[in-house]
């Protein structure tokens, strides 16, 4: 990396480090606050983060990866969950907010009561929260982060880690929500700029999209449905692609997770959580 690039890396850790500490005393106003942001969020803004959220740093290559596996019907692996997000929109973004629960955790306890309400609420908070966002959850977005820092910048995997890390407790730490999604934004903003400007450096080094169209229009694996075996645990296309369409978009949860709960709960009112949702 040249000067220039350290200094754009540089600018970018100030900025979010400078928007956290901005918006600290509004997270100091109580739980509803740090937790929620005083549940005043704007549905644009908490719709952008469930959107950045989404598109964390392993996003890129396991899509590419599935891309070049599978073709273009690989994205099947998570095009599915498009069904869900609209079961999320019409049937539990206004619920969520209605029902003023500062966490998907907290509403067990008010369905099935104090008792093994309670029981399971703790149970399912410390799997979610210890084994599944950190050992199966985090470990993606973590090693797609390893991944892309090593390479650019030649830092160790280690070192890369805790020091993205600490970035980010930074501002999570110091603000809440508040710190959380307007990062998001500017997070959002970066990324599709930059994999704006990837598509076009990629397709002028292929001689524009005319050049682009006559390598790939032929292709099997430009087919939008499956079309091959995918490299997957499924011998049959068409196994493959009901099992996703009929199974796992509902099995994946179409009430949504704790990250889209939260910011649905954080929306000024229902019809907003609905906007943030769409």
């Amino acid at each position: 990396m040249l000067l220039l690039d350290w200094l754009i890396v540089g600018a970018y850790c100030v900025i979010v480090t400078c928007v956290g500490l901005a918006f600290k005393k509004k997270g100091e106003g109580g739980v509803d606050d740090y937790f929620l942001s005083g549940r005043k969020l704007p549905w644009w803004l908490a719709g952008t983060s469930l959107v950045a959220t989404s598109f964390s740093a392993d996003t890129p290559l396991f899509v590419s990866g599935l891309v070049r596996k599978n073709g273009i019907a690989g994205n099947w692996h998570w095009w599915f969950l498009m069904l869900a997000s609209v079961a999320s929109l019409f049937f539990f973004a206004r619920l969520w907010r209605r029902a003023r629960i500062v966490s998907d955790m907290e509403f067990l306890e008010l369905r099935y009561g104090p008792g093994a309400g309670a029981v399971l609420r703790g149970v399912k908070a410390l799997f979610v929260g210890v084994v599944f966002n950190v050992y199966a959850l985090g470990a993606w977005p973590v090693l797609g982060l390893s991944k892309v820092m090593s390479t650019v910048t030649d830092w160790s995997k280690i070192y890369t880690v805790l020091f993205c890390s600490g970035l980010a407790l930074v501002y999570t730490a110091s603000a809440g929500l508040w710190g959380v999604v307007v990062n998001d934004f500017i997070h959002f903003a970066v990324a599709m700029a930059g994999a704006f400007m990837l598509a076009g450096f990629a397709i002028h080094a292929v001689g524009g999209f005319p050049g682009f169209w006559e390598k790939i229009h032929n292709l099997p694996e430009t087919a939008f449905f499956p079309s091959h075996t995918p490299e997957v645990f499924w011998s049959s296309p068409l196994v493959f692609f009901f099992s996703l369409v009929l199974i796992q978009w509902w099995a994946r949860g179409v009430e949504g997770d704790g990250v889209a709960v939260q910011k649905l709960s954080a929306c000024k009112n229902e019809k907003e959580s609905f906007c943030a949702m769409l």
